[in-house]
């Protein structure tokens, strides 16, 4: 094999257009080597090159001379004694800027120097020192820097392709949360296509449109693809696996696509929400000159923007529609979930939407079984975990398990409540205040570290960045330390922080410090808000860049019932905000679990009312929603799908039959919206095993349900397991108006028209 290479050097017939752009790339590469000027033409004074390197043993700067040539070297080398002596020449180096002297000379060779040629040189320049690289000497040197060139990619795609990858290794490896030993894990997330069919099914009975793929075989048949998931779910984790999988150097030989990562802040800010100008920029500062390859543009990121949610989608349907006439561009997105924003209208066709689903319980604690060395599957833990209401309530997320298993491995008897309590927990083990081996000494540096923590997440959040310059950050611990007489030193702190703090990394190159997750910054600002008591009661609740934060908080305080007051009684005008609100209480409730009870049946009975206005508006065409191709049942039943996902958890359902109860005596609701209310939390019972069905519905609202609720209950009576008597009596009258042939044709074409026509048309109609 290596003499299979060193024969391809040995035919390499043009110096200047593949010897050279191979040397130069081996250069880069190459450890010590700082800068890399190619200077072959007419101006060259002997040398091709001129390299820059550092002096390990005085920490100087060494210039050397690189000497390029076809073939090899045998007895006559006067061509090469006119390079040689031009070498001593003085030179201008660094664009100009500082004359250097070049101090070491080496000679590059596709073939071989003979042992006698190197002798005679050595001879002739006794002061000088030369290093000579040919044959298979040169091939090592590839090998190891510039492995890509031996495959069929044009060179500066493999350099590009390279780069990219240690890039986006160094990056995930600063963010890994596991110890190194542990960094090889890696467990597939499991994605699944969502295809937002919505509607009820008229004659067949609702069944899981969800279903697995292979997110690399849908980026194969897909342009536009859209990934959700929670906090902590493992999308920007995804992308670097798929970065990390498109730059080998076999699968781009075998699907010719680059992949192009950009966080979707930098895509706005510095791009304009244009890829294009994004990939004009790569390709001139790459100088591809092979364009016969495709683009896979990752977005990440797209919820680390604090913009309003139109201004998002806004620019989401900007990004699609400057690619959509390239067609050798893809586009993956990662989000958060943009639930409560479905634009139907210009994403029909265009996106396909996936979701990364959480972790199964069991899943889960496979996951944890991998990474906490004290897990057994025959440990008792195990089957406590499986009953506990920390696994059913917690997020089955890959973040969650880690921290989970960090906790269980320090100390399995002492687990968590819930997600927030999980986060306290994971921070005071990270910052070292149960444990001296962190080398947080006292108390007091624990303190102080956790202050300094929430002002550096206070930069982060308020100036909606993800890093802050080592200077910057320093600053932050003097003017926590410096007023204070805590015999603390914040230089000293600051390296304890670097070494020991798990949850901040490093990037050396850029001198800057980040969090390893969003969340840890979310977590701390919250802690912040609490400690200053500067927290705010608005609308920012319902946005996606604050919602985490509002959740920290509420955790932290476990039992708040004024927020909770205040946040269900917010009426927010745009529609947008009204879907985050009936999304994002549910989590606030959560968070906030030791709260009376009594405030989260109020607030169950109000966002359920709120559910059913929401979708009246909807049909009614009162307000401008997204919604305008959907038919009436479909709105229906995508309703109904979002508030059970968001609300059968075992904590509400209790609240559930009260909430029933409060909005079925409510005075302030007609009928009909009270209806659907009802249907909503009915359908969430049912998911969280409720044996009513729909008794409850029919007993009271029988005579001025709805149509459209008698079809619905129709449609999913289907998934119960027993009839009740009003159950039948309903499912007979349903099929008596269905079946008589001419007195209820007019309302057969009624039933007909929710089911197929467009929610827009229905305002031209009437």
């Amino acid at each position: 094999m290596p003499e299979e290479k060193k024969k391809r050097l040995e035919n390499i017939v043009d110096e200047v257009n593949e010897l050279h752009p191979l040397l130069q790339s081996l250069f880069y590469k190459m450890p010590n080597i700082q800068g890399v000027e190619y200077t072959h033409g007419t101006g060259e004074m002997g040398t091709d090159f001129v390299l820059s390197s550092i002096n390990n043993t005085f920490g100087t700067i060494d210039y050397i001379g690189v000497i390029a040539k076809l073939g090899g070297i045998a007895q006559n080398f006067t061509a090469l004694e006119r390079q040689i002596d031009e070498c001593s020449l003085p030179r201008t180096f660094a664009g100009g800027k500082d004359k250097i002297y070049i101090t070491e000379i080496w000679i590059v060779l596709t073939g071989t120097i003979t042992k006698n040629a190197q002798e005679k040189i050595h001879e002739k320049y006794k002061l000088r020192k030369f290093e000579f690289i040919s044959g298979l000497s040169l091939v090592k040197l590839i090998d190891q820097y510039a492995s890509h060139y031996w495959s069929a990619i044009p060179l500066k795609i493999g350099d590009y392709l390279s780069q990219l990858n240690i890039r986006y290794k160094e990056i995930d490896s600063r963010l890994s949360l596991l110890n190194l030993e542990d960094r090889s894990i890696y467990v597939e997330q499991d994605v699944y296509y969502n295809p937002h069919e919505i509607e009820y099914k008229k004659h067949k009975q609702h069944h899981s449109l969800y279903h697995k793929v292979d997110i690399r075989e849908e980026i194969d048949k897909e342009r536009f693809l859209l990934v959700e998931g929670g906090m902590g779910a493992g999308k920007s984790k995804l992308t670097r696996q798929l970065i990390d999988e498109y730059t080998n150097p076999v699968i781009f030989l075998k699907k010719k696509v680059l992949p192009v990562p950009i966080s979707y802040k930098d895509l706005v800010n510095n791009y304009k929400s244009d890829p294009i100008l994004l990939i004009d920029e790569l390709n001139t500062k790459w100088a591809f000159d092979d364009n016969d390859f495709g683009y896979l543009l990752l977005i990440d990121a797209v919820d680390e923007k604090n913009q309003p949610i139109e201004d998002r989608v806004s620019d989401l349907k900007k990004i699609i529609h400057e690619v959509e006439t390239n067609s050798n561009i893809k586009v993956v997105i990662t989000c958060r979930y943009l639930k409560g924003y479905n634009d139907i209208d210009y994403f029909e066709g265009k996106v396909r939407r996936y979701e990364l689903c959480y972790l199964s319980v069991n899943k889960m604690i496979e996951f944890l079984r991998k990474l906490c060395g004290k897990l057994s599957i025959a440990n008792k833990i195990v089957e406590d975990l499986k009953k506990s209401q920390l696994i059913k309530e917690l997020p089955k997320t890959p973040i969650a398990a880690i921290i989970l298993a960090r906790l269980i491995n320090e100390n399995p008897a002492d687990l968590p409540s819930n997600l927030t309590e999980l986060y306290m927990k994971y921070i005071e083990l990270m910052l070292g205040r149960w444990d001296m081996e962190k080398g947080l000494q006292s108390q007091k540096e624990y303190e102080a570290l956790d202050h300094v923590l929430m002002d550096f997440s206070k930069y982060i959040i308020e100036n909606e960045t993800n890093h802050i310059s080592k200077d910057e950050m320093i600053k932050i611990f003097k003017r926590y330390l410096d007023p204070r007489h805590l015999e603390i030193i914040s230089d000293e702190l600051y390296k304890k922080m670097i070494d020991r703090c798990e949850i901040v990394a490093e990037d050396i190159e850029a001198n800057s410090l980040f969090f390893k997750h969003r969340t840890f910054a979310e977590f701390f600002y919250a802690k912040y808000l609490d400690k200053n008591k500067s927290f705010e009661v608005d609308e920012k609740g319902f946005d996606m860049y604050w919602s985490n934060i509002y959740f920290f908080y509420l955790g932290i305080q476990k039992d708040h019932p004024d927020l909770l007051s205040k946040l269900i009684n917010l009426h927010p005008e745009k529609e947008v905000r009204r879907w985050l609100k009936i999304i994002n209480m549910s989590n606030f409730y959560l968070a906030a679990y030791a709260t009376q009870y009594e405030i989260i049946v109020d607030g169950l009975s109000k966002i359920f009312l709120e559910a059913a206005c929401l979708f009246k508006d909807i049909i009614s065409n009162k307000v401008k929603a997204p919604f305008k191709n959907i038919s009436h049942m479909g709105m229906l039943y995508f309703i109904q799908l979002l508030v059970r996902e968001t609300y059968a958890y075992e904590f509400f359902k209790d609240a559930i039959v009260d909430a029933a109860l409060i909005i079925n005596e409510s005075k302030e609701y007609d009928s009909e919206t009270k209806a659907y209310a009802i249907f909503f939390l009915n359908v969430t019972y049912i998911d969280l095993k409720g044996t009513d069905s729909f008794d409850f519905l029919l007993k009271d609202h029988s005579k001025s349900l709805p149509i459209d609720l008698s079809l619905a209950i129709g449609h999913e009576s289907k998934d119960l397991k027993a009839y009740s008597k009003l159950m039948k009596k309903q499912d007979r009258h349903i099929k008596s108006i269905m079946h008589e042939k001419d007195q209820n044709r007019p309302i057969r074409s009624q039933i007909e028209e929710l089911y197929k026509r467009p929610i827009g048309l229905k305002q031209i109609s009437d």
